[in-house]
């Protein structure tokens, strides 16, 4: 996947929209969010993900280091995100089930301008969450969890089929009180660069690397839902 830097004029020189999309479609530009975000945070640096698309994610840091990430398109190939990211672990802060269509989207900035204190709010409890998993031994039952929602294989109504057993390696140190964010973090690095292996339809097989920005992000939904389920509390 083609992926090119860029900076705040470059993201500018983007943010027209695609004229496949529809009608209805309302464009939510990048460069007003960054804008909104100030003085909190500031611009650190930009990507676009393929050449011929508009999908581009940016980076945003504050005073005391919390890293904001947001996803965007405007050809409807990436919805909006944003995240705070911390050593690999993307946590949402909530402003990605707003969306492109419709009047919610044309008084979208209005409402992210009048909802910025609950951003930042947001980024609080994030940074209390990641706090929490720095300071949480990962348990077998959890890391069973995470490898689940990490590690799989396929798409749609065949993923993981027939595969019926995943060896992540991190595991070797779960007998060393590792974090569960040190875990966490393992093992998506694991999985990314293809050290483990895992039996399908009986034969044992090793991973492999994967470099795409939106398995990353299929990665990231996965591995949030199951820390949903075990600490409610901080998705409220």
């Amino acid at each position: 996947m083609t992926m090119t830097k860029l900076t705040k004029e470059g993201i500018t020189l983007l943010e027209h929209v695609d004229a496949k999309v529809s009608d209805k479609y309302v464009p939510i530009f990048t460069s007003e969010l960054i804008k909104l975000l100030e003085p909190e945070f500031q611009f650190i640096d930009g990507t676009r993900i393929k050449g011929t698309s508009t999908a581009h994610f940016i980076n945003l840091e504050n005073d005391t280091g919390d890293k904001i990430r947001i996803y965007n398109s405007f050809d409807r190939t990436m919805a909006l995100r944003v995240d705070m990211v911390s050593d690999g672990i993307a946590i949402p802060l909530g402003v990605d089930r707003l969306v492109h269509i419709g009047a919610k989207a044309k008084s979208f900035q209005d409402e992210f301008a009048e909802a910025k204190q609950d951003i930042l709010d947001a980024v609080v409890v994030a940074r209390t969450f990641k706090d929490h998993m720095v300071n949480t031994v990962a348990t077998p039952e959890i890391a069973k969890a995470i490898t689940k929602a990490i590690f799989v294989f396929g798409n749609g109504k065949d993923q993981n089929k027939g595969v019926t057993e995943v060896v992540n390696y991190t595991d070797i140190l779960l007998d060393q009180n590792i974090s569960l964010a040190r875990y966490i973090n393992l093992s998506i690095r694991s999985y990314l660069t293809g050290e483990y292996n895992y039996t399908k339809d009986g034969l044992k097989l090793n991973g492999r690397p994967k470099n795409s920005v939106l398995g990353r992000i299929h990665l990231e939904n996965r591995l949030v839902k199951t820390l949903q389920g075990q600490f409610p509390e901080y998705f409220l």
